[in-house]
């Protein structure tokens, strides 16, 4: 797909910090991150210097499910990149000497999620709703757990997870048949193995619950409402609720009924959003970023209101919710909504990298037709009874509400 001499690396492990060991809440984070910090045949300062030498890329992000390794490179230095690449990934060193200084960013990373209130709020609502889950804890883990990981235990996770019936890999850009052949070689010398599900009961609470995180000081709320579902991206039902979401309250839009109701009409709050499922934004884009599986899945509605307004905004969004549940969507207007999101839609794949990751994303879901039916699916959404099926997943009777 690119026009440019680049050719864009990806790999997916399908297990990320719902897999951590119960006392060792971050190990995947730790677990990844320590992968950068030293190969067989590559230090850190070499693996660093090396990729600003020739302008590569490489990236390592932690999801509840997945490891999500991403890299990029001019076809010109494509050698150099991918020997660095490659090393990292089949012959990791977890050098000891590197731990202590994991241990301290791993540190500041869980701090920094307390520093900022949007995040704090977001994690706090995660640890209530999926309260005895392994998606409870942050990505990055607590500070008590994380004070105590060892390179022994990354290599033990490593090694159970970074195996061939665990992992998808793929290539995109301009590259040769001849470097495509021996990347699918290289990939298939990882380990064969696979990892069983785990069998994961969650509680869900019949009545509304509400959380308070206190932090003085503070004129500004942070307030997410939401509860478990039970559609993911792999059912059909799926494109009605992002269908009935675009009205309802679409990421960084004025036009949804929250932003409209809470913001533009009365100046509550500064914004007012609504989610169908787990959502993470793509770099400053207003566009999800891939690969964020969660199963069970949960739908939310968030906004940031002035202190005082807290309490009004929180009425309000559960009112916009009710009155969906109540007399459904217009049709017209729900057609509005389904051709934004069929217009929109090729945003999300428009370079080689972003069509990289969601042909993956199809893979992970084992959705092979997800990008070619999205649009004849979005199109059969149909607003009959288009409340009925809304209420079964996003009754506020059992809303949790966290401040």
């Amino acid at each position: 797909m690119d026009r440019f001499p680049v050719v864009h690396f990806a790999m997916v492990i399908k297990s990320g910090s719902a897999s951590d060991p119960d006392g060792k809440e971050g190990l995947a984070w730790f677990t990844a991150n320590l992968l950068k910090r030293g190969s067989k045949s590559y230090n850190r300062e070499q693996i660093e210097e090396g990729l600003e030498d020739i302008g590569g890329e490489l990236d390592i992000r932690v999801e509840r499910e997945v490891i999500v390794i991403t890299g990029k490179t001019l076809r010109d230095n494509l050698d150099k990149y991918y020997a660095i690449f490659s090393d990292i990934i089949f012959n990791p060193d977890f050098p000891a000497d590197e731990v202590a200084n994991l241990r301290t960013d791993q540190e500041q990373a869980i701090r920094n999620i307390v520093r900022d209130d949007a995040r704090l709020c977001h994690e706090a609502f995660l640890y209530e709703l999926y309260a005895g889950h392994p998606y409870a804890h942050p990505v990055q883990g607590y500070l008590t757990s994380a004070a105590d990981l060892t390179a022994d235990d990354a290599k033990r996770f490593y090694k159970k997870h970074f195996v061939k019936g665990n992992a998808i890999c793929g290539l995109a850009g301009m590259y040769s048949p001849e470097f495509e052949k021996q990347f699918k070689n290289d990939m298939n010398k990882l380990k064969w193995g696979s990892v069983p599900d785990d069998e994961r009961v969650i509680v869900r609470p019949g009545e509304m619950r509400v959380m308070l995180v206190e932090k003085p000081g503070r004129d500004q709320s942070q307030i997410r409402m939401g509860k478990l579902v039970d559609y993911t991206r792999r059912d059909s039902i799926w494109y009605t609720y992002l269908a009935a979401n675009t009205y309802l309250g679409q990421h960084r839009e004025s036009f949804g009924k929250l932003y409209t109701t809470i913001r533009s009409e009365r100046g509550l709050s500064y914004g007012a959003y609504s989610y169908p499922e787990h959502f993470r934004q793509s770099g400053w884009s207003k566009n999800p970023m891939p690969l964020t599986p969660f199963d069970p899945q949960y739908f939310s509605m968030w906004t940031y209101p002035k202190r005082i307004n807290t309490e009004f905004s929180i009425k309000m969004a559960k009112h916009e919710l009710d009155q969906i549940l109540r007399y459904g969507i217009d049709p017209g207007e729900l057609q509005r909504f389904v051709s934004f999101q069929i217009n929109h839609f090729p945003f999300l794949i428009e370079t080689a990298e972003q069509r990289l990751l969601m042909e993956m994303e199809e893979i992970y879901y084992n959705q092979p037709d997800f990008i070619e039916n999205f649009e004849n699916n979005l199109q059969a959404v149909s607003h009959a009874n288009i409340s009925d099926v809304l209420d079964r997943n996003w009754s506020s009777d059992d809303i949790l509400i966290v401040v």
